[in-house]
């Protein structure tokens, strides 16, 4: 549609009032939408030869008449010239005279607004004349996002008592923070992020508590955590990694206290133990965000948990040791790091589960703990091996992989015995290439490491968890799909 555009001649619009030292409030322009039947958006007017910007803004509304009565005034500026300030409020005058004319032709001629729902009103003003337009509204005018200024408008009240309210700080009267907060709410409002990082005094400090030790898929969480260097200084992050020995309670726990008071956020692979989850607790008492990696403790406080359901995981590994080792029968071995971590005890039960229930033939042995140490893990399988000649299949719940690949190797089993493991990684890749192991259950080290850093975040700024994205999802890898 063609826009409807009223000039007015520049003219000095004199009244006994006029230089007002009072802020600029044409709030008639709510009447003004109203009686036209289209919305309108608070323009930005360019004002006087300096370019001084005056901007018009929405609220209760005021009549025409007190427009023209001079109620409507603009804001006097600290810093500029009393001469200046005069040519501002005049050509705010101006502004106001367009407005009210504008108004006027539209209901002469309402025909020129045929589309009116979908425009706005557009005002401006140059030394020689003003003008006021009805121009299309883009989708972005339609939507565009709220600032603080807006909700101190609605809700009657000074930027700084909404910053109070947003931080919880004191000084502010109950019923004010209850207006506040009814405006933040109806208006579904969120404060910039970005704003809101900027405006902190200090980086957020995040610490991951990772095992020491040669844990391929740790390591492989912790160069992600490094890839992501960048995304974390846009959002002043600064991640530490804390390694220590996550098979042994007292240890984990002393190096969970050790963090008290110093980090916003942990993400922790637990141990679930009761000294585990009693430092667990202490951490999030002291206003820190906990959060667990991998391997849950979930009779802590901690507020969430970032990693694979184990027990699926353990039921398919279960699923497919019974259907690869086919129509034999024989002993399973089961190797795990430990069964005080809780997604070997979770992946185990599953195990068991599974194969108790749906592969009658197979018996499954005592399991050996290695705590994920190749050496360890080795020894204890060839044991195993040399006592159990019958032995069919081997579930390894978590690393140590290659010192039960070489134990298979050194007794010339690794052709009739099933393995199967966890995590797809250069050595996991390597022996599903050569035929030593079977299939990997396989979690996604990257999804992880970001899930974790994400979820502390939100956390800390009290946004919600995107549940969907961040859950970690679980595949079964063999020699044929390897990614």
């Amino acid at each position: 549609m063609k826009a409807l555009l009223v000039l007015v001649p520049r003219r000095r619009m004199r009244h006994e009032n006029a230089l007002s030292p009072v802020t600029l409030e044409p709030r008639d322009l709510v009447a003004i939408g109203a009686t036209c039947g289209f919305p309108v958006l608070p323009p930005t007017i360019p004002c006087s030869p300096d370019q001084i910007p005056c901007s018009f803004a929405q609220g209760p509304t005021y009549t025409a008449e007190a427009a023209r009565a001079g109620l409507l005034r603009p804001h006097r500026r600290m810093g500029v010239s009393q001469r200046t300030n005069q040519r501002v409020e005049m050509t705010a005058l101006r502004t106001t005279g367009a407005v009210l004319q504008f108004a006027q032709e539209v209901r002469v001629a309402p025909h020129a607004a045929e589309s009116a729902a979908s425009c706005y009103l557009k005002m401006s003003c140059v030394p020689h004349m003003t003008s006021a337009s009805l121009q299309p509204m883009k989708e972005s005018d339609a939507s565009s996002p709220l600032t603080l200024r807006d909700i101190a408008r609605q809700a009657g009240v000074s930027l700084a008592t909404v910053d109070r309210v947003l931080h919880n700080r004191p000084g502010v009267r109950p019923d004010t923070v209850r207006r506040v907060r009814e405006t933040i709410d109806r208006n579904s409002f969120r404060p910039h992020v970005a704003g809101a990082e900027l405006a902190r005094g200090r980086a957020r400090r995040f610490a991951f508590v990772m095992p020491s030790g040669p844990n391929l898929f740790m390591q492989q969480i912790q160069s992600y955590l490094g890839e992501m260097s960048g995304w974390l200084s846009a959002r002043r992050l600064v991640l530490k990694m804390v390694a220590t020995d996550v098979f042994d309670a007292s240890v984990l726990a002393d190096t969970l206290e050790a963090l008290a008071g110093e980090y916003d956020g942990v993400a922790v692979v637990a141990l679930d133990h009761p000294s585990v989850r009693a430092a667990i607790n202490d951490l999030v008492d002291g206003g820190a965000k906990v959060v667990t990696l991998v391997s849950d403790a979930p009779l802590s406080r901690r507020h969430h948990y970032v990693g694979i359901d184990n027990i699926a995981a353990g039921r398919t590994a279960g699923a497919l040791v019974g259907r690869l080792v086919g129509p034999r029968s024989g002993k399973v071995a089961i190797v795990a790091g430990s069964q005080g971590l809780r997604d070997h005890a979770e992946r185990i039960f599953g195990f068991n589960q599974v194969v108790a229930s749906e592969f009658s033939g197979l018996d499954v042995l005592p399991v050996l703990e290695g705590r994920d140490e190749d050496e360890r893990s080795e020894q204890l399988m060839l044991r195993l091996l040399g006592k159990h000649p019958d032995i069919v299949g081997i579930y390894n719940v978590g690393a140590g992989t290659r010192g039960v690949a070489k134990a298979l190797i050194d007794s010339g089993r690794e052709k009739q015995v099933v393995f199967v493991g966890h995590d797809v990684t250069v050595l996991t890749r390597k022996l599903l290439l050569q035929g030593v192991m079977d299939a990997a259950i396989s979690q996604n080290p990257g999804h992880e490491a970001r899930a974790a850093v994400r979820v502390l975040l939100a956390l800390a700024r009290g946004e919600p968890i995107l549940s969907e994205q961040e859950k970690i999802r679980i595949d079964i890898v063999m020699r044929d799909n390897l990614p």
